[in-house]
Parts: C-alpha cells; sequence; structure tokens
C-alpha cells in the first residue's frame, strides 16, 4: 500500500499526526507477496527469492541452514572480486571492516575504484596512518578472509537475546518499524494484499503426522509464527504478545475433496481471504492440506501474512518443515537453537546503542532526498492523472535474452559493477529518456538483514531504498554506471534508518500531491537468485511440486506508478514483469517500454564507453520499421495528365464555397 493508502479504499491512511504519508515504508509491504508469488511460479528457479535489491546475507549457523547459500572460493589476487562474484553488500562489509583494523576512511565503493585485492592493497599502503597496523598483515589474505567471511559475520552490529522464555510468553513486546506501519494499514481493512502464500501438490505416501509435527516444530522454533497483536496500553503504538502454542484445529487445517479443480479451488479460497491479526483469537498463519481421492496426492497451503514473514523467511520455514519431517527433532537435523527471536530484534531496533548508526544515515537520507526538489517521474499519461491516488494495476512481461545476460555480465566486469546496479542505471535511462528528464528516485527493496542474528530468523525485515539517481544528457555509458553504483551503495550503506521513518521524520513539512506517491514513483524490485535455493524437499517417496496457479493469480494492485520485477536466471537471462497504474496508463504504451528496456540493454552494453547514453538506441526493429518507415510513407496514387492549377481548379469547383487561402 503506497504511503499507507489502502488500494480498495478511496480515502488516505490517517497515521499519526502526518497523514498518509507517514507510512511509506508500506510501497515495499505487499510487494514481498507479489514478488514471492512472481519467482514461486517460475520452475527454472523455484524459491530463489531474496526480496531485496541486493543479496541477502547468509550468515547460516547450521547444517540444514548451510544448503540455502552458496560458498565462495578463495579469490586470487589479481582477480577482480566483481567478477570473482562478490556483491555490493559485501563491498560495504569489506570496507567497514577494514576501516575498523586499520583506521583508514573508506569509501563503500572501494572495491569499485580499486577492483582487485592487490589493487586495494596498494590504495592502503599510500595511507601512511596505516602502516602499523599493516605492517604484520599479510593484507591479500585478511581482504580474501574478509570477503569470505563477510556473509557469515556481520560486527557493527549485533541483536543479542533480551527476552528469557518465560518473559517471552508472560510479557507484551513492542513491534518493529515495519510492523507498525502494516499494522496501521491492517486496521483500513484485512485483504489478501499482503498475504504470502505457499502452495505445493505433494505426490506420493505422505506422512500427515509427521507433516502435522514438523509444523509444530517450525513453530515453536520461530515465535513470530504465533503472535499476536494489541494496541499498546498507552494508545502510542501496538504491542505483540506470544502464545505458548497453536492450539491442533489452528495448526492444520484438513479437508478431503475429489478432483484437482476442487483442491486448488479450496486452496485459492484460503489464500484469498485476510488474515485477523488482533486479540487473543489472531493469527498470523493458517495452513491447509487437501486431499484428493487416496491418500498418495495432497495440496499443502501455507499462507503467512507479511507482518511475520517475508521472502527470505520463506524459504527458511521450507528447509526447515522439510528438514523436520525427514529427521524428526531439531537437534536430529542439526538445526541450532535459535540466538534470538524476532522480538528481539523488535527491540533492539529502538536501542539507544543504535543512535549513532541512526543519525548518520538520517543524515545521509536528509542530504539526499530533503535538500533541494525532488523530481517527479513525468512519464506521458494515456489518462487523465486522477484527482487521487490510485492503486488498479496489471503486469507485462519483460525478458532479456541470455545473450544480453551475458553482455551485462561482461560489461559490470568492466566497470566494476554489480548486474543489480547495472539494470538500475538501463531502468533509470529508459525512465529518463521517456519523460525527458535527468535524474529519477527510483524505490527498491532492500533485505534488512544486516544485523547478525537475523540471518536465520522468519519475520518481517524487509526495508524501502529510495534511490536518487542521475542519468544526464549527454553523459558517457562509464559515468551512468558510476552514478548508479555510487547512487545504490550509498543506500545500501544508509540503510538502517527505516523507510516509513524517513518519510516521517524527515519529509513532514514537503507539500505533496494527493495524486501521487510522495518520494518515488517508479521501483525495481531485483531478485539474486544465488542468495537462496531451495524448495519444500520431504523426502523418501514424496515429491513436493509447487502449485503453479496460485502464483499466476494476478494482483490486480499497481503499488506506484511503474515497478520493474527483474532476476536473472540460471541460463543467463533475465526475466520478470514491469507493473503499472492501468489509471494512468495504456497496457499498449507499457508493452513499448517494457520492449525498449532489452534494446537499451544490448546498446549499453555493445557501446563505447565515453558513448553519449540518450543517443543510443531504444526501438525493437519491428517498432522503428513503423515509426520511421510505415509511418511516413505517405505516398498516395493521383492523376498524373493534370497540372497543379487543374488541381487547384477542380477542388475549386467541388468546393465553392470554402475558404482556399488564409494570410495573418
Amino acid at each position: 500500500l503506497a504511503f499507507g493508502r489502502d488500494p480498495d479504499a478511496s480515502d488516505a491512511l490517517a497515521f499519526g499526526a502526518r497523514g498518509a504519508e507517514a507510512a511509506g515504508g508500506g510501497v515495499g509491504c505487499s510487494k514481498s507477496a507479489r514478488h514471492l508469488r512472481l519467482m514461486y511460479r517460475r520452475r527454472a528457479f523455484p524459491w530463489r527469492y531474496t526480496h531485496n535489491l541486493l543479496t541477502a546475507p547468509t550468515a547460516l549457523c547450521t547444517p540444514t541452514h548451510a544448503n540455502l547459500a552458496p560458498t565462495m572460493r578463495p579469490i586470487d589476487a589479481d582477480t577482480p572480486l566483481m567478477e570473482a562474484g562478490v556483491k555490493s553488500h559485501h563491498a560495504v562489509r569489506l570496507s567497514a571492516q577494514l576501516q575498523e583494523r586499520t583506521g583508514i576512511n573508506l569509501s563503500a565503493t572501494l572495491i569499485f575504484e580499486h577492483p582487485t585485492q592487490r589493487a586495494i592493497a596498494a590504495h592502503l599502503s599510500k595511507h601512511s596512518e596505516a602502516s602499523a597496523a599493516l605492517s604484520n598483515v599479510d593484507l591479500a589474505a585478511l581482504i580474501n578472509e574478509l570477503v569470505l567471511a563477510s556473509d557469515t559475520n556481520n560486527t557493527h552490529t549485533v541483536v543479542t537475546s533480551t527476552v528469557d522464555a518465560s518473559a517471552l510468553l508472560s510479557s507484551a513486546h513492542p513491534v518493529s518499524w515495519n510492523q507498525s506501519q502494516l499494522l496501521t494499514v491492517h486496521l483500513v481493512g484485512a485483504t489478501a494484499a499482503y498475504n504470502i502464500p505457499m502452495a505445493h501438490w505433494l505426490v506420493g505416501p505422505l506422512d500427515v503426522e509427521a507433516l502435522r509435527q514438523a509444523l509444530g516444530a517450525v513453530i515453536e522454533r520461530h515465535a513470530i509464527l504465533r503472535t499476536t497483536y494489541e494496541h499498546g496500553a498507552d494508545g502510542s503504538d501496538f504491542v505483540q504478545r506470544v502464545l505458548p502454542r497453536l492450539d491442533e484445529a489452528r495448526l492444520l487445517r484438513e479437508l478431503t475433496v475429489s478432483s484437482d479443480e476442487e483442491a486448488e479451488a479450496a486452496i485459492v479460497e484460503a489464500w484469498s481471504s485476510g488474515f485477523e491479526l488482533f486479540g487473543e483469537t489472531g493469527s498470523v498463519l493458517r495452513t491447509m492440506l487437501v486431499r484428493v481421492g487416496s491418500a498418495e496426492r495432497h495440496l499443502l497451503l501455507i499462507n503467512v501474512h507479511h507482518v511475520a514473514f517475508d521472502g527470505m523467511s520463506a524459504g527458511i520455514l521450507l528447509a526447515e518443515l522439510g528438514a523436520l519431517y525427514r529427521g524428526g527433532t531439531a537437534a536430529d537435523v542439526g538445526l541450532a537453537e535459535l540466538p534470538v527471536q524476532y522480538v528481539d530484534f523488535a527491540i533492539w531496533q529502538r536501542d539507544g546503542a543504535l543512535v549513532p548508526l541512526l543519525e548518520a544515515s538520517r543524515d545521509h537520507w536528509r542530504a539526499h532526498l530533503v535538500e533541494g526538489a525532488l523530481p517527479l517521474l513525468e512519464l506521458p499519461l494515456d489518462l487523465p492523472r486522477p484527482a487521487m491516488q490510485t492503486f488498479r494495476g496489471a503486469t507485462v512481461p519483460v525478458t532479456l535474452s541470455a545473450e544480453v545476460g551475458a553482455q551485462l555480465t561482461a560489461l559490470c566486469q568492466q566497470h566494476g559493477c554489480t548486474l543489480f546496479q547495472l539494470i538500475l542505471g538501463v531502468w533509470t535511462l529508459l525512465l529518463c529518456r521517456h519523460a525527458g528528464q535527468d535524474e529519477v528516485v527510483i524505490g527498491s527493496p532492500y533485505h534488512g538483514r544486516d544485523a547478525a542474528g537475523t540471518e536465520v530468523l522468519i519475520g518481517y525485515f524487509v526495508n524501502i531504498l529510495a534511490l536518487r539517481v542521475e542519468a544526464p544528457r549527454g553523459g558517457s555509458v562509464a559515468a551512468l554506471l558510476r552514478l548508479t553504483r555510487d547512487a545504490a551503495s550509498a543506500g545500501m550503506r544508509h540503510a538502517a534508518l527505516p523507510f516509513q521513518q524517513i518519510v516521517h521524520e524527515l519529509l513532514p513539512r514537503r507539500t505533496f500531491e494527493p495524486s501521487r506517491s510522495s518520494v518515488f514513483q517508479a521501483m525495481l524490485a531485483w531478485q539474486d537468485l544465488l542468495a537462496l535455493e531451495t524448495g519444500l524437499k520431504l523426502g523418501g517417496a514424496v515429491e513436493a511440486q509447487p502449485m503453479a496457479s496460485v502464483g499466476e493469480l494476478p494482483s490486480g494492485v499497481a503499488k506506484v506508478e511503474v515497478t520493474l520485477e527483474a532476476a536473472s536466471t540460471a541460463e543467463g537471462s533475465i526475466e520478470g514483469s514491469a507493473e503499472f497504474n492501468t489509471d494512468l496508463y495504456a497496457r499498449e504504451s507499457i508493452e513499448r517500454l517494457a520492449a525498449r528496456l532489452p534494446v537499451l540493454a544490448a546498446a549499453l552494453a555493445e557501446a563505447d564507453t565515453e558513448a553519449d547514453v540518450w543517443a543510443l538506441a531504444l526501438m525493437p526493429p519491428d517498432e522503428a520499421e513503423r515509426v520511421l518507415w510505415t509511418f511516413n510513407d505517405t505516398a498516395a496514387a493521383f492523376r498524373t495528365d493534370l497540372c497543379i492549377h487543374d488541381l487547384v481548379a477542380a477542388q475549386a469547383a467541388r468546393t465553392p464555397d470554402a475558404v482556399a487561402l488564409e494570410w495573418q
């Protein structure tokens, strides 16, 4: 729900003293459900989903979790780090840890400016203040160690357990900032917009009791799945309470039908209803097992409300459920006791120790978004803009071939940027050229799991980054990629401050147009498919297959005016969709926009680094043929036996009273 407005309601949601604008983080809320369903239905890469703009951290502490993330081989000193698979979040952590160990003030773009370990070592050696720290260190080995360990050692922020087992169940606890915003939206009306459904066909001799026990064990491990919500005693905010357990009736609902069609209809009906989150009967989890005819074919639905869940949570839940079904207890399958619970994260967010980090982030976003006028995206409209922002939407497919994907990968290596940063640059350039403007603010979901202890938790961690990106006229390919790389790196470095806090604290005095979202009108939701690679695996003779129809149900909602959802596939292509507001744009216009994206991307990859990005090819061959030739083919048959004065005389005879010529 963009900035707190409900797509099913005509009025803006009042959030505190500032109304709808204070609930800005909602832009990404049902995006999680939308994107999760998008990735879920793609059988070529099932469940390789992270709701983020960059690779999610993979600090995995147990054998079961370890299979959710890739491992990295040691990197040679002269191999470009980006070429070796280092992501932007590695760059931020590497810079932070090197700065801590050497005392040198380093930029998060360190590995982009100095792409190899040897180049970084040479850069550091120029700083005399670091000589003592470096004198006894094999810097190349240290850099290699930091890159390899950066996924497992988030030393800059650590969530610690502050609630013991008895207090967890007996006390009310604060909610996280993200939860607070989403619960406010929920009060307008419970809809399915924030449901995250996971449905699998289970074919084979299913042990229903073992499945029930495995579900119970996952819910026991992750207290967030048995949490309800209340209004705080002072009325200022919400609180959450953890139930001791879920009763058997709520743990797994069972149903028997006679056909696959009936089973899918039952699942869709269950998925499509909203949750009641408040009070003793409140719940964030709904499960259903539908048996079709015999015991050899079942359809399993696990439906979780976004207030307790995000994309990375889905991979964790399915991996643990499969392991516990196959192996029995957590101890049996190597699942270590969770170091913290989600309530610890919510308490940690409000800890005074975070003030310096939050203040630094606040200063960045103040300079980034508050100082000077925010650029509004002014794409040509097909329909008059409504007086109040609407949220009716649709999607069109977007595909970049494996050949273009390979070209873009090579371009990333050449310019020291990630594929996300490159796609951000292409998307920015495409929007700017269509809108005739030099910069745009693009919202992008970020995993929000930078703090150590959060990487193995189920919960709602996603944040939104408002990236202000330039694509100036006359700018070169190299300049465009540098600008997008710097914008993305800086945004991620200051991701600690939740987006709704930015809107609420930094932008309350701005005059916003009620007809559009206030900070950004476009989004990029990039999925890094290497972060999670898991599905439901029950083992034995039971085969789990995703139910495609759930993922293919259209949401009918557009959170902002236009959103690019994209992911790289194992084959090297880039697939996704363009979501758009149907009250502003015709489908044909967005189809043209989507068709131009791969053309522009290929042109960018093939161009000289100093080429003008505003002069790169934009139209597919068939559209260029139509615009340049078909529309200009104005030849018409005419009589060749008459002179021009004969034609004028004939026309005058046909329309003697018509004006022949006017002079001003």
